[in-house]
Parts: C-alpha cells; structure tokens; sequence
C-alpha cells in the first residue's frame, strides 16, 4: 500500500517515462496492465504494481516501481542465485515431447475423442 504521508506519487505517464530507456519505450498502458493485472513472477505467482487512486487519477511511487522490479527479477539477472523452482526449466528434448503427444493422442482416442 502507498503511504500518502511518506511517499512522492508517479502518475502512470511518469511512471512509463522513468522506465523508458533510449533503446525500448514503456507505454503508460503497459504500467497500467501492470497495475491491474501484473506480471508473472520467475516463482509462478502474479505480482503487481502497487498504486492509488487520487482525485480520480491513478498513481504509483518510486518506491512501488522498485519493490516491483525486485520481485520480478529475484535473486539474479538469469535466475543464477534463484531457488531452483523459481528457474525457467530446461526445455524437453524433441523425443521427450513427441513421447508426449503421442501418449497424449492414445489417450484422448481412448476417451473417445
């Protein structure tokens, strides 16, 4: 929760300019999504940007933004010093996935599908 009393509010077009580098542009709708939808996390849960609603405006804080890039990043930049089941898997050889889908196809023959 935004502490009014404490913190310096960012609008959204604020908040997408702080953000915007001179190789990639964030759209205020992207930092709006991320505040009403959010982001998934390298853990698996949904993690979003903290903000309130003033006068009829929605804000964030830099405070916000930032414990928003934490949580999305975690430990490191590629997960090194990550737990494990927050790292991406390794991905499943071609004949792991084949496997896959061909017992999958058996099953869904057999269910009548």
């Amino acid at each position: 929760m935004i502490d009014l009393s404490k913190e310096t509010l960012v609008s959204i077009g604020q908040a997408a300019r702080k953000l915007s580098t001179d190789d990639h542009i964030v759209n205020p709708s992207t930092v709006w999504r991320w505040m009403t939808s959010g982001c998934q996390s390298r853990a698996g849960g949904v993690v979003k940007l903290d903000a309130a609603k003033v006068g009829g405006r929605w804000y964030t804080s830099d405070r916000a933004l930032q414990e928003f890039a934490e949580a999305l990043t975690g430990s490191g930049p590629d997960g090194e010093d990550a737990p494990a089941e927050a790292r991406s898997p390794k991905p499943r050889p071609a004949s792991a996935r084949r496997r896959a889908a061909e017992k999958a196809s058996r099953e869904l023959e057999r269910a009548g599908a």
